[in-house]
């Protein structure tokens, strides 16, 4: 992740998700996705990077699993 903003979209594998992810990175944003299916969201990372030249990073993310929430913000480069 370089000197651009940032964003963070939590549930990256739904639909919304996926159209907001598209929308930040092609206005040159950095996208950090995070969700429970890891193969969904790197297909997901593949077509930013390659459509828009995003930089895109993956993380696994529970909602239901408070207990590992510190642990994950703790995880994330550049937020």
């Amino acid at each position: 992740m370089g000197d651009k903003n940032t964003v963070l979209i939590l549930g990256a594998g739904s639909d919304i998700a996926k159209a907001m992810a598209r929308k930040f990175a092609g206005h040159h944003y950095d996208v950090q996705l995070a969700g429970r299916n890891m193969g969904q969201m790197e297909r997901l990372k593949k077509d930013l990077e390659s459509r828009y030249g995003a930089s895109v990073s993956v993380h696994r993310f529970d909602a239901a699993d408070q207990a590992s929430h510190d642990s994950f913000v703790s995880s994330l480069p550049g937020l």
